[in-house]
């Protein structure tokens, strides 16, 4: 992808807007088909999406709490990814108001996150033996 990006001229493209705010309408054209390495980024994006989570609230390591947030995730990947798409939604929308209005969507996007994390890892169970026996089936 950093090729590609470098290839095409974006950043060239980019620093150009500083001196020409004109230069604004003249992005460079990628190529259609590099539009395929976008299907394994959306992938990776969402299935370890709740990695830091588990690093956090389990104490595991980082590579670890990736393993579990994506054998979670990909049993429900289009599930998790409307999930996501939807928190996306709502963070931009704040973006789209003066990015004043991060300040209003970017909590709820987290508490949701959270809620969704802890109801389906079983976070706030008191009576927990091993995270494996109910995350994992």
């Amino acid at each position: 992808f950093i090729f590609f990006v470098w290839q095409y001229g974006i950043l060239d493209w980019f620093w150009a807007l500083e001196a020409d705010s004109e230069a604004i309408f003249n992005i460079p054209e990628f190529p259609s088909w590099t539009t395929i390495f976008l299907i394994p980024v959306i992938y990776i994006s969402v299935a370890y999406s709740w990695g830091y989570q588990f690093v956090y609230f389990y104490g595991m390591q980082a590579w670890e709490g990736l393993e579990w947030s994506r054998q979670i995730i990909t049993k429900r990947w289009f599930t998790f990814f409307g999930f996501s798409f939807l928190l996306g939604l709502i963070a931009i929308s704040g973006v789209l108001l003066l990015v004043v209005g991060l300040l209003l969507t970017l909590p709820p996007v987290i508490i949701a996150q959270y809620v969704a994390f802890a109801d389906i890892s079983k976070l706030d169970d008191e009576i927990e033996e091993d995270i494996s026996d109910h995350l994992i089936v």
